[in-house]
């Protein structure tokens, strides 16, 4: 699959458009890079699962840590309930600090469960260059300043920007 993957991408490049890949599943960012196919740009999920519905912490030692080169297991009980848009947010962290390409991280509020400041904080901190976020239009003006105040901050981020 990777393959027919690479060759897609080679052709829309070969026109001289951009070329990224979306997904919910890290293993697929994984395979891309492990096959080095020529993407300009990921978009991933990514938030925190603090919100009652992401469902129980599968992982509960505290002292455990991601290994970004094993297989991706999920953090939360997805099968608990049927809202839980990011469940390896550690480990994606983990990964996506050596990708070097820009990362649009998206369900970064957790289908509204998540205020966007903490939402926003928690993304950019852990180095997506860019949040994809669906908002109603009256939520456009307070979202985008809570936006530039974060940008406007140091945030410790742990992967630098990439855009």
């Amino acid at each position: 699959m990777t393959g027919i993957l690479c060759e897609t991408v080679d052709y829309i490049k070969s026109k001289g458009i951009l070329a990224g890949l979306a997904g919910h599943d890290l293993r697929v960012i994984m395979s891309c890079e492990k096959h080095s196919a020529n993407l300009d740009f990921y978009m991933k999920t990514l938030n925190s699962g603090n919100y009652w519905t992401a469902g129980p912490k599968l992982i509960t030692d505290s002292k455990w840590k991601p290994d970004p080169n094993t297989i991706v297991e999920p953090e939360f009980g997805k099968d608990e309930h049927d809202n839980i848009w990011s469940i390896t947010p550690q480990q994606t962290v983990e990964f996506m600090k050596e990708v070097e390409k820009p990362w649009i991280s998206y369900k970064v509020l957790g289908a509204g469960a998540i205020h966007p400041e903490e939402g926003f904080r928690y993304v950019f901190k852990n180095g997506a260059d860019f949040a994809c976020v669906g908002m109603f239009d009256f939520q456009v003006v307070e979202n985008a300043n809570i936006a530039v105040k974060l940008l406007k901050e140091e945030l410790s981020r742990v992967r630098p920007w990439r855009s």
